[in-house]
């Protein structure tokens, strides 16, 4: 199933740190891509990222059943 995951700041560089987290714990999940902007109001700048990935199926499922 495709998710997004949106981060956004006020500072360039915690967004940053945010994204190089989530790529971090993306395990066996697809990055399937990633969009930046930033966007000027007045005097204040802010930043956001939003990736796009394709969660795998049955990842994290401790509640398997098997059957005989």
């Amino acid at each position: 199933m495709r998710q997004i995951s949106i981060h956004t700041a006020s500072n360039q560089i915690l967004v940053m740190e945010e994204v190089n987290e989530f790529l971090k714990d993306l395990d066996n999940n697809e990055l399937i891509d990633i969009k930046y902007s930033m966007v000027v109001r007045g005097d204040e700048i802010f930043y956001s990222a939003l990736m796009i990935y394709e969660e795998k199926e049955n990842q994290g499922d401790d509640n398997l059943t098997m059957y005989e």
